[in-house]
């Protein structure tokens, strides 16, 4: 308990609202009163759970006890976080591999692609701090590359409904006027998300 409450006074140190312009970040409603303010809510204190998680990951794996300060020190302490946060949240639910694309998931991998939401909202949600004019961070892996991993450890079906909101959620973020760079067309909601991952890597890059 103390050990997180000396981590919450470290993220409470450095306000980056001056990196963000049009107010993106999800932001949770006090009183809701409406569908979308609920599910809103939702995916925010999802998010945040991931977000939340992946400190814990750091602290789980002793980062702060290493002494390593090389580049690929710091990257590989932030994707060893990010698949702590991400198994936690995932836990044992798995999708149904002999379920016919398109047909209804069992609870269990319902369960899944709620979990999943939630993972891919905190890495869209900290995406967005690259998504503006930057040098290249010596300490933290982009966030195209975080996304990427994490896609592969949740290993959701083809035609998840998680995909399909992340590869959304990314043309809202880099695109908010809805023209997709290059106009592609996508068959399945991992080749969406893939997708989405590439472009978000390509915007970043363009940033630097």
């Amino acid at each position: 308990g103390l050990l997180l409450f000396i981590l919450s006074r470290n993220l409470a140190k450095h306000h980056f609202e001056h990196w963000i312009t049009g107010g993106w970040a999800p932001t949770p409603v006090a009183q809701p009163n409406t569908d979308d303010d609920r599910n809103g809510n939702v995916i925010f204190l999802r998010a945040l759970e991931w977000i939340i998680r992946h400190e814990l990951g750091h602290l789980m794996r002793k980062h702060l006890d290493e002494t390593g300060l090389l580049r690929e020190d710091h990257f590989r302490r932030e994707f060893e976080a990010d698949e702590a946060a991400t198994r936690w949240m995932k836990g044992s639910h798995a999708p149904d591999p002999s379920r016919s694309p398109g047909a209804k998931p069992s609870f269990d991998e319902l369960l899944l692609e709620n979990a999943a939401v939630g993972v891919f909202a905190g890495v869209v949600w900290i995406s967005q701090f690259e998504c503006v004019p930057h040098p290249e961070s010596h300490t933290h892996p982009d966030a195209a590359s975080r996304l990427m991993k994490v896609l592969d450890l949740l290993d959701l079906r083809e035609d998840s409904g998680a995909l399909e909101i992340v590869s959304y959620a990314i043309k809202a973020l880099i695109d908010p006027e809805g023209q997709w760079p290059d106009g592609a067309e996508n068959p399945t909601a991992l080749d969406a998300a893939q997708d989405a991952a590439i472009q978000l890597s390509r915007f970043i890059q363009s940033n630097r």
